[in-house]
Parts: structure tokens; sequence; C-alpha cells
């Protein structure tokens, strides 16, 4: 019997993504460098001379090619769409909040739902494309846009189908909208999240888990919730959270001195913002009353809610004390300081004390926004810090041209660009087309920068009147 002759077994190269950071003398070599600074190793050993490595560029838009280091089905402008937000979307959308739902969780979620992943390359172009020119909506944008919408309604259809993938989707669509400056759109994407999530809450027995995603959309929501509350005067939370009481013998939450972590710092403030802007929404036409003439819900929501924020405010001392400062608690505190602030003026007018009282903390709060923001070089697109709406009613609300101009300041200082739907430049155009004599600006905007349509709605007015 003739032996049988085996073939030999091909060996095949296992795919690594290539590095580009080495000396250019290892290059020429083909070989890999060892990176040592100043020189590597391997020129050294051999007598060569090493010329170092080059110098990466600043620019977003310098990097041409992204590598993956995992399998992600779809065609290689995908793969280069997710990497870049991989690399460089996702922390910058979570800054000074928790990163964990767009650096973690939407990504495990790409890797097997393909509405999600179509959704997340569409979201990463809109951002990149964002960095170059700001918003913008090309015909290859809108394709992608309807192509992720479309994609959507399919997975809807399906017998498996899941609302937190719905969830997810809706809150990617606002940020494509907010991308491309169309904030109706976006408030539109954001208003069906949170009937859905609403839906979820009230009959689905099985989101309670902590590691899972519903959680963390159930928290983001909340803040986009006040966000948009905030950016139109004129509308209520959609969301309702339970409250603070007024008095410890009223069953309900409880405030603690103390936090023991940001994540119960950042649920606690959400509740104490939800109930603040339901009160300002619901009394925002009686504020110019005098303090006599005020209803009894008024004036006790107004010291209720003033002692609350105080509270909050020494609650987040610990936290802050510590050698290395979270940023995360320090954007927490300008918030709960910029909140309190605008209540207590709201008021000024029936209690004039209270006046001093919020120009104090509009003054803490420009130093608090210099000190966060004197961290980074700056902090591009984000979601829902509210740092340039912060600073806006600052600008608004202050009565001192001091404190006018170092917020002002803040905001010419293209360390922000936009946060959801607050764009900084529209900002700046609105308060630098307002007169100070010596009051507030809002006072001489009226009919201009409380109307409807939010701080677009502004420029669109002051765009008609010059």
């Amino acid at each position: 019997m003739q032996p049988v002759a085996l073939q030999p077994t091909r060996r095949t190269r296992r795919c690594m993504p290539k590095v580009r950071s080495g000396c250019a003398t290892c290059k020429i070599r083909h070989v890999k460098c060892d990176e040592t600074r100043p020189s590597c190793q391997r020129c050294t050993r051999t007598g060569r001379q090493c010329p170092g490595y080059p110098e990466p560029k600043p620019s977003a838009s310098s990097v041409q090619i992204y590598n993956l280091p995992f399998k992600v089905p779809g065609s290689r402008k995908h793969r280069e769409l997710l990497h870049f937000y991989c690399s460089e979307a996702a922390q910058t959308l979570a800054r000074f909040t928790d990163p964990t739902l767009w650096t973690r969780l939407i990504l495990q979620r790409s890797q097997h739902q393909p509405v999600v992943r179509n959704a997340l390359v569409t979201l990463s172009a809109l951002y990149r494309d964002y960095l170059v020119s700001g918003p913008v909506r090309t015909p290859s944008h809108l394709q992608m846009m309807f192509n992720s919408h479309r994609q959507l309604r399919l997975h809807l259809l399906a017998a498996d189908a899941c609302p937190e993938t719905a969830l997810l989707c809706s809150l990617i669509f606002y940020l494509f909208e907010c991308l491309s400056g169309n904030t109706a759109q976006a408030l539109w994407h954001l208003d069906q999240g949170l009937s859905l999530l609403t839906w979820c809450r009230d009959t689905c027995s099985n989101l309670s888990d902590p590691d899972a995603l519903f959680p963390h959309l159930r928290s983001i929501y909340a803040k986009l919730d006040i966000h948009a509350t905030i950016y139109n005067d004129s509308r209520l939370p959609t969301l309702q959270l339970p409250a603070f009481p007024l008095d410890s013998a009223t069953p309900g939450l409880v405030l603690p001195h103390t936090f023991a972590t940001y994540h119960d710092a950042n649920d606690a403030l959400t509740v104490l913002q939800n109930q603040t802007m339901n009160h300002l929404v619901h009394h925002i036409e009686l504020s110019s009353d005098s303090w006599t003439n005020m209803s009894p819900s008024l004036r006790n929501g107004v010291i209720h809610l003033d002692a609350m924020f105080a509270r909050y405010i020494a609650a987040t001392g610990p936290l802050l004390a510590k050698k290395d400062p979270d940023p995360r608690v320090q954007l927490l505190q300008i918030q709960a300081t910029i909140f309190r602030a605008v209540l207590l003026e709201n008021v000024a007018k029936a209690l004039p004390h209270l006046s001093s009282d919020a120009q104090t903390l509009f003054t803490d709060a420009v130093d608090q926004v210099e000190t966060l923001l004197g961290t980074c070089a700056g902090v591009g697109f984000t979601v829902s810090t509210n740092l340039v709406a912060g600073l806006y009613f600052i600008c608004m609300k202050t009565r001192h041209a001091t404190v006018l101009a170092r917020a002002l300041e803040l905001l010419e200082s293209k360390r922000m660009s936009r946060d959801g739907l607050w764009e900084v430049n529209d900002a700046v155009r609105v308060v630098r087309a307002m007169p100070f004599g010596g009051g507030k600006l809002e006072d001489a905007g009226r009919g201009i920068v409380d109307g409807k349509g939010g701080l677009e709605g502004a420029v669109m007015r002051l765009h008609i009147a010059h």
C-alpha cells in the first residue's frame, strides 16, 4: 500500500493592526520599533541613527485611517467611523458625566444589533464632520439618517423587538438633529423617547437589573428632559420624578447630608432640578408679585427648594475635598449653584434681599466654571452638561457688568462648542445683541429671549428686528 503524501499545512499570518508611530529607520527596515525614547533600542544596538518619532497632530481631521482591534461587520468605511467613535467621539460626548453608556454599553449592543451599529456609524460621521464645519446636513448625511430611521422601523416590526433598542436609537437620533442644528426635530425624538421610557417604566417588570442598559438610559433621559425644559421655558418636564418632601414627616425621598458616590449626587440633583423646573414653569407669571400677595405654594416652594439646594451643595463638599476632585462632581455643584441662583432671582422683586444672594451665587458659579474649564484645552460637542445654558442665564440675569463680562468671555473662549440643544455661538450672539444699562439683559430683551423657540427663536427674532 502506497503511503499517502501529507500536504504541508499552510500557516496563515495573524492579522494585526499596523503601528504607525515607530521611527523612520525601523519602518524602512520593516522591523517593529520598540519606541524607546529618545532613541529606540533597535537602532542603538545596531549602531544606526534613530531619527525619533513623528509628533501627533491634534486635529481630528488629520487622522486618515482607523483600525479596530476587533472584528465588526460592515464596510471598511463603517469600521473606520466606528473606530473614530471609540477613539475620539465617545469620551467627548460623555465629558464631565458618567461615560458608561457611551463608551461601553452602546458598543456592546452594536456588536449584536445592526440597527444600533448603523445608527452609531451615522452619529460618528455627523460628529466628525461637525468638528470640521459645524452643524451641516449634506445629502450623504441625510441618506445615512434615513437608513437609520428605516432600519429602526423594520426592527420594531420584528417579533423580538426590544424596547431598550428603540430607546437607544431615539437617543442617537436626538443627537443626529442636535449635530445638524435642527432643534425642533431633536425635541421630537426626545419626546418620543421619553414617552417610551414612561411606558417601559410602568409596564415592563424585567428592567430593574442594575447592570442593564435601562438604568443608564433612564438617567440620561431624565437629564435631557431637564435640558429641554431649560431650553424652552414654557415646556414642563415630561418625567414626574418623586420629589424631596417639604418636611421630614412627609413620606418620600430623603436628601442625605453627605453623598457616598458621584452617582448618588447625580441622581439627587436630577430630582432637585426636575422639582425646580416644575415649580418655575408653574409660577412663571407670579414671580413679580409681592411676597404677601404670593400664594402659599409659591412661597413655600421657594423656601423649600432654596434650603434643599443649600443642603445639596454642602453634601457634595466632601466629594470635592479629596486630593484629586472628580470633575463630574464639580459640574454637579456648578449646576446646583446656577439653579439656586435662578430660583432666588426669579422672586427678587418680591424679596429684594434675595437678589443680593442670587448675584453672589452667579459670581460663585462663574468662578467654578473657570476652574472646571481650566482643566481642559477644549470640551467640544457634549450631550447634557448645561454649561452653555448656565453661562447664558448668568449673562442674562446678572446685574453686575464684571460678572457678565467674565461669563461672556467663557462662552467666547472656544473651549465649548455645542451642548445638546445649546449652540454656544447663538448664545453669544443673543447676549451681545442685548444692551447693558446697569440692569439685567433679560429685561432689555423682553419678548425676544422669553419667546417661543428657545435660543434659536431668540436668534431669529433678533435677525428680523435688525
